[in-house]
């Protein structure tokens, strides 16, 4: 892994493991076509949707600060290289539910979100999926950390990133960061990224200095301008289907 940055922060940390063993998701890496779709609803038409029409959801974050229920989401067509058979969505959870629901479906989070209210309580939008059997994976999640202290975690645990979330802390002054990591081991060992507090203009250079494709890009605007961080991982030929890119809320 490696690391490139222009700040250094404090941080605060509080961590969740799991258990050991396919690629985070299929949706990063096949490259076969595929039906997908864009939505921006409530959290019940977006369930809705997904059902009826055989779609899971590969993201999904709050689109404004005045209806915590209306999302932003993508989704995929659960079928062929891009299926998963269990998967679950919870918006809007505090930390103590979504544990609850990580715990009782033996699950790891796939895709996540993060929000703070005015009084420091953090929410998420967190998608899971079954973490058993060959689907099973030594993995972690961090929230209310700095981008410098995550990076270090994942070199502590030689693990790699494979889902980040940005967002403002509750007085609006400092970008936090969340993190979901995977053991960077046996079938899952890939050489990969994580840079962030970069300029937009300069990440296809670096992407193409270091042979890399973006997985993951998140902005983390600052009040004098807007820089991203992101997971790149090695490109061997593969281009991904879909890439989120997630603005959050100011």
């Amino acid at each position: 892994m490696k690391l490139i940055s222009g700040m250094i922060l404090a941080a605060s940390l509080i961590l969740i493991c799991a258990t050991q063993g396919a690629a985070q998701d299929p949706a990063a890496s096949s490259t076969q076509p595929t039906d997908w779709d864009y939505i921006g609803l409530n959290s019940l038409a977006i369930q809705k949707t997904a059902q009826n029409r055989g779609m899971r959801i590969v993201s999904a974050k709050w689109n404004t600060a005045l209806n915590y229920d209306l999302f932003d989401a993508v989704l995929i067509k659960n079928e062929g290289d891009y299926f998963i058979k269990n998967w679950w969505w919870y918006p809007n959870v505090d930390i103590d539910e979504l544990n609850a629901k990580i715990n009782y479906h033996h699950a790891r989070i796939l895709h996540l979100a993060v929000r703070v209210n005015d009084s420091g309580k953090h929410y998420f939008s967190a998608v899971l999926v079954d973490n058993t059997g060959p689907n099973a994976k030594d993995w972690s999640w961090y929230f209310n950390v700095t981008p410098t202290y995550l990076a270090s975690l994942a070199k502590k645990n030689n693990a790699r990133l494979v889902e980040i979330a940005t967002y403002w802390d509750n007085q609006k002054q400092e970008y936090m960061r969340a993190g979901v990591m995977i053991a960077n081991t046996g079938a899952d060992k890939k050489e990969w990224l994580y840079i962030f507090n970069m300029a937009a203009f300069a990440i296809p250079p670096l992407l193409d200095v270091e042979h890399m494709r973006l997985v993951n890009l998140q902005s983390a605007a600052t009040y004098q301008e807007v820089l991203y961080d992101f997971v790149a991982e090695k490109d061997r030929g593969k281009r991904p289907t879909i890439i989120s890119i997630r603005t959050q809320i100011k």
